[in-house]
């Protein structure tokens, strides 16, 4: 069996809802929800319902270096996509 990429998500709004929903429901057979991240605190409590168990993060920075993530996708505003992928590579 290959091992799933687990998945990091900045950002838990409408667009990183809808990626996290699709491999919940199995529509991406080669990955899992790594962990969650977003600085909207009251995002946790949603995260906790409906990703039970997926660690949830308010700093992007301290996802990437926990060891929970494989790769990320940045659902946030596009200017803050540079910052969090030359991190990400980093």
């Amino acid at each position: 069996m290959t091992k799933k990429v687990r998945l990091g998500i900045i950002g838990l709004g409408a667009q990183g809802s809808m990626y996290a929903k699709f491999i919940k429901d199995g529509m991406v057979t080669s990955m899992e929800i790594g962990a969650i991240c977003d600085i909207d605190t009251s995002k946790e409590a949603v995260a906790n319902t409906d990703y039970p168990g997926v660690p949830f993060y308010e700093d992007y920075i301290e996802m990437m270096e926990s060891g929970k993530v494989d790769a990320i996708i940045t659902t946030v505003p596009h200017y803050l996509h540079p910052e969090m992928g030359i991190e990400a590579l980093n």
